[in-house]
């Protein structure tokens, strides 16, 4: 199983110099598989330590000298660690606050040696005050679930070079296209989950990678009581229930647990976000780069971080029995959360995969664009539609407003791009160029924004 991951891991091996490396990212989304099979792809040898498994080897951090650590890390794990040979992993470490603070003495006394680290609750614990983090002494990437890309090259790769091949110039034929979105039909319902994917490669059945899903659901909830007051933990599983329902739409406090305060369901909704489980869209008003400089804090909408996990949760579980009907896998909030979920993959993996959308709110009516973000040097904005029709009302308004030579819109139809010039209902020209794209083709948006030139 190929992920994106990878490319990342190899370019900071071949850096001079290079930093302690934090891999972040929800659970079970495949951090430490990839990490070994990173080492045994590249490097001579491998060292792994998982401190959940056996926290003794916490013990090995407590030398104040780096050398006096990787010796008892040897002696520990029985390989030889050796600068440029091998690749040093340090799992679990969430609850060691010591192994995390002697990442700088690795940045400064080892900088040869390449050192890993991640962990299943990770980032909760990174973002702890009290937690003595070695600033400037770390680099930091993000991984996510499969995106349908990794999917399709693990189950159809037949297709893999299908869909790394279309250009706008050259869209795919119209079979190719059709096999493409019989394929996203069933990643809409799979996901990017590993274990689920996996289950789903071997098995062909989606009864069986559902039953895979609701594992991973529960695990989740299991979880939050690692980074949670025990106090806490019914409103967050509350919130968590509530995900699949809230998709597509601006999230009201008071509607997601009625019968708890505001501040309460707020700082639960952080915790889950901090957990990686969900992601907070929030609303930018787009006037340029950065989006997170107008962001509005108070106004967001809530995905869960897996789109197969909320047709899991949700009604949409039905449709695996007919995964042929794509209206039962295309509705909007789907769409919608689909669209967020490859979106989120084409971020660079060193930042973090922050989404924006914008929203006008008006006295007798609201204007919405699904998504904005930041591609190619520029605001793209990108609008999800279920199936191949739908208005373009609110992007018009957005273009109008903003000026922007590109958007996106996502539908059921065949790659095109075309120049839109239309007038809103307050009188304002919008004239811009208009990038359509099937859903199984936004990964590909680095290279049609740029083939587009605008």
């Amino acid at each position: 199983m190929y992920r994106c991951i990878h490319k990342y891991l190899l370019a900071w091996k071949g850096r001079t110099p290079h930093l302690p490396l934090i891999l972040r990212g929800a659970r079970q989304v495949g951090k430490t598989w990839a990490l070994k099979e990173f080492g045994n792809q590249c490097f001579a040898r491998t060292a792994y330590v998982d401190l959940q498994e056996d926290p003794r080897a916490a013990g090995c951090f407590e030398a104040q000298k780096v050398s006096d650590i990787v010796t008892a890390l040897e002696a520990f794990t029985g390989v030889r660690i050796v600068a440029g040979e091998t690749l040093l992993i340090l799992d679990e470490v969430q609850d060691h606050p010591r192994v995390l603070e002697r990442l700088r003495y690795f940045a400064e006394q080892f900088a040869e040696l390449h050192v890993i680290v991640t962990g299943s609750s990770l980032d909760p614990a990174l973002c702890n005050a009290r937690l003595p983090m070695p600033v400037g002494r770390v680099e930091y990437l993000h991984m996510g679930p499969l995106s349908f890309a990794e999917a399709v090259a693990a189950t159809r790769p037949e297709l893999a070079a299908a869909l790394a091949a279309f250009s706008i110039a050259t869209p795919p034929l119209a079979p190719v296209h059709d096999l493409l979105m019989e394929a996203l039909r069933c990643h809409a319902l799979v996901g990017g989950m590993p274990a689920v994917v996996n289950t789903w490669r071997d098995s062909r059945s989606l009864v069986e990678a559902l039953r895979v899903q609701r594992a991973l659901l529960t695990s989740y909830r299991d979880d939050l009581s690692k980074y949670a007051r025990r106090s806490e933990l019914p409103l967050l599983g509350r919130v968590l229930d509530a995900v699949p329902r809230l998709i597509g739409t601006k999230a009201v406090l008071s509607r997601i647990a009625e019968e708890a305060k505001a501040a309460s369901v707020r700082a639960a909704i952080d915790l889950l976000a901090l957990g990686g489980i969900i992601h907070c869209v929030h609303a930018s008003a787009g006037n340029g780069l950065p989006l997170e400089a107008e962001a509005d804090d108070r106004t967001f909408k809530i995905l869960l971080n897996d789109v197969g996990l909320i047709a899991a949760g949700s009604d949409l579980a039905a449709a695996r029995s007919q995964p042929q009907d794509f209206s039962l896998v295309n509705e909007g909030p789907l769409a919608e959360a689909l669209a967020g979920q490859e979106l989120r993959a084409i971020v660079s993996a060193d930042l973090p995969p922050r989404l924006h959308y914008w929203v006008r709110e008006g006295r007798t009516a609201n204007a919405e664009v699904d998504y904005l973000i930041a591609l190619c040097g520029q605001v793209l904005p990108v609008e999800c539609k279920a199936g191949s029709s739908g208005s373009l009302k609110s992007l018009h308004q957005f273009m109008a407003a903003k000026h922007r030579p590109l958007a996106v819109r996502v539908a059921a139809r065949p790659l095109a791009i075309e120049d839109i010039a239309t007038r809103t209902p307050d009188g304002k020209d919008a004239r811009y160029r208009l990038l359509t794209v099937p859903p199984y083709a936004i990964g590909r948006l680095p290279d049609l924004v740029a083939e587009a030139g605008v």
